[in-house]
């Protein structure tokens, strides 16, 4: 719901984002169950909807309504960030040479480690 309260980034979500994160939600019956049944607390992992491109723009304008939803329901939040990648030096011949030169080595990884570093100011501002 945060995600959808901001028409002003609609345009800036990839729509096969929503549809998977759909499916996964279906899923999450079970890791709920899990969660109650071991005492573990009910979470929400958010960072799918901008998968690969989490930027600190973006993640200041949905934060405070995330953070709130997740209060609303008694949840706690996760962001979940790609900030990681394999250094040329790391990659072997075992490794999918698509996964590292288009995905792996991409910016988006970069921009979303930007945001982690940054994300404190965001906080702050709570």
């Amino acid at each position: 719901m945060p995600f959808i309260c901001k028409p002003s980034l609609w345009l800036s979500y990839n729509p096969i984002n929503f549809l998977k994160n759909r499916i996964l939600m279906l899923y999450s019956k079970k890791v709920d169950n899990y969660c109650l049944k071991n005492n573990l607390g009910l979470n929400y992992m958010i960072g799918l909807i901008m998968s690969g491109r989490m930027d600190f723009d973006r993640i200041k304008v949905l934060y405070p309504g995330i953070v709130e939803y997740g209060k609303k329901k008694n949840r706690n939040v996760e962001f979940l960030f790609h900030v990681g990648y394999t250094l040329s030096e790391e990659v072997n011949d075992k490794m999918n040479e698509g996964y590292v030169n288009n995905f792996n080595h991409n910016e988006n990884r970069r921009i979303e480690k930007n945001t982690v570093l940054n994300i404190n100011s965001i906080k702050g501002e709570e």
